[in-house]
């Protein structure tokens, strides 16, 4: 039974690196026993074959690529069970200056928010991909985005 706990590990682990907690997820859903899911963990983890901190760079790096604000990128970090700690390491590493990504994704996408009536459909579009709401509002003012600004006002 070890072994081919073994075996399946390895293979999920040629194709993709996994958090040790979304392993030993896919692993009990197998039925295997979660004692010889920590061991083989364990043993994979001493040996390089499992990294969280290997994981928690490539997730990091994955979720900027694809525009994610900080809350959102926390929340997957939580999900697939990586220390708030990681989180804080990569963002003092990669100096990311949210506030310019926010408006860089407001740029291009700014095609689904030009009709008058979808004035508030910036706002939620980054908050749907994880901008607090203080940066949201400094890009939305720093932009090219007036007709929010109208909206506020009571203008249609």
């Amino acid at each position: 039974m070890l072994n081919q706990i073994q075996q399946v590990v390895l293979r999920l682990l040629a194709r993709r690196e996994y958090a040790a907690l979304e392993l030993k997820q896919l692993l009990s859903k197998r039925g295997y026993p979660l004692s010889l899911i920590s061991q083989v963990l364990a043993d994979f983890q001493s040996k390089g074959y499992q990294s969280d901190e290997r994981f928690a760079g490539q997730c990091y790096r994955s979720c900027l690529s694809k525009g994610y604000g900080p809350l959102k990128i926390a929340y997957i970090f939580k999900q697939n069970g990586l220390s708030s700690a990681w989180l804080s390491v990569f963002e003092s590493t990669e100096s990311v200056d949210w506030c310019q990504r926010a408006r860089d994704l407001l740029e291009k996408y700014k095609w689904r928010f030009q009709e008058g009536r979808n004035a508030h459909k910036p706002q939620r579009f980054l908050l749907a991909r994880g901008f607090p709401n203080e940066l949201i509002r400094q890009a939305l003012q720093s932009t090219f985005l007036g007709c929010i600004k109208n909206h506020e006002n009571g203008n249609p």
